[in-house]
């Protein structure tokens, strides 16, 4: 499995060359305090964009790879993938990355904490504040790997009960795909779910599945 994240190791005093920023909270989105949705619209244009999140009022998932829109949405049996920035998110987490610091895995990763394991010594080595949100971007082949799609179709107030039933679960079997994440330790509830110091989304490479990663995946170079 490659692991690419950024170098943000500076010399003198010059600026990181890349901040994770978020509008909203997962925690305040589950909760539905949300308190604006995100118009994705706003941007369009920005290269080097990465990002990801749920659509507004669970009715989806949104993920953003280097720019490229992948929207996500599931109707009783039928899974809609599209390409495109019409739509407004619930919360959303994001970093401009135009430059990745490449290192290479050789070992499969059964976890999100085998995942931990391998990444935060080559974030120290990298001059990384382990102690600051952290984009990273993976390359690999999972053996076998579940993400969720929200495809909330309720009209009722938004809230963990209808949050956790608006999830329909997909299975992925020996693919190859792309994983966008946000590492931090500071802000579960905030940019990553209140269990975990990931917040990952998935790609296949032909497009045709996306939405957000649970832990449990398993991968292998």
């Amino acid at each position: 499995m490659a692991i690419q994240t950024i170098d943000r190791h500076q010399t003198g005093t010059a600026a990181s060359s890349w901040c994770v920023e978020w509008f909203g909270s997962q925690g305040d989105f589950i909760a539905g305090k949300a308190e604006s949705p995100v118009p994705l619209g706003r941007f369009a244009g920005l290269e080097s964009l990465y990002a990801v999140d749920p659509l507004e009022q669970g009715r989806g998932e949104v993920s953003i790879f280097d720019s490229v829109t992948l929207i996500s949405q599931a109707t009783g049996p039928k899974v809609n993938f599209e390409t495109g920035p019409e739509y407004r998110a619930g919360f959303l987490v994001y970093a401009i990355v135009e430059n990745w610091r490449r290192t290479t895995v050789r070992t499969p990763i059964e976890n999100e904490r085998r995942f931990e394991e391998q990444l935060l010594p080559f974030a120290l080595e990298s001059g990384i504040d382990v102690d600051q949100p952290s984009p990273f971007l993976v390359h690999c082949h999972v053996t076998e790997a579940i993400f969720h799609i929200l495809c909330n179709q309720s009209d009722q107030a938004y809230g963990p009960e209808i949050h956790e039933k608006a999830k329909v679960r997909f299975q992925l079997l020996d693919e190859a795909v792309e994983i966008i994440g946000f590492y931090s330790r500071r802000h579960r509830g905030v940019s990553t779910p209140r269990d975990s110091n990931c917040h990952m989304h998935l790609r296949t490479l032909d497009n045709h599945a996306s939405g957000h990663l649970e832990p449990s995946a398993s991968t292998q170079e």
